[in-house]
């Protein structure tokens, strides 16, 4: 991906948005944010980019951003829940689900 967006500055925001899902998942929360912010920026209808800074907020107790983010993600996928999203998360192993779900939870995301 860094190889890509060197080479193609103005690629898909998604380019973004999984660099900064990698960084998620290795704990490193500052290049997460500031990734998926930059893909936010740059495709800001993409409801998923809420639900990780939602995720990546709750983890930092940042909970009144956290809670801005889901209230965001709703608006843009009001038929998102807990219980829609446990059914097609991209993640393998309970548990980073239960990492991401949990995140959601506390930042406010509706149980069904």
């Amino acid at each position: 991906i860094d190889q890509g967006m060197r080479l193609d500055p103005l690629g898909p925001p998604s380019w973004e948005f999984h660099l900064g899902h990698s960084y998620y998942k290795m704990g490193r929360h500052d290049e997460a944010i500031s990734f998926i912010r930059q893909s936010m920026t740059r495709g800001p209808e993409f409801p998923v980019t809420y639900l990780y800074l939602a995720v990546l907020y709750s983890e930092l107790d940042r909970n009144e951003e956290a809670e801005q983010m889901v209230q965001l993600s709703l608006g843009k996928a009001p038929n998102y829940s807990i219980a829609t999203i446990a059914r097609v998360i991209p993640h393998k192993s309970d548990k980073q689900i239960d990492r991401f779900l949990g995140g959601l939870r506390k930042a406010g995301m509706p149980e069904g």
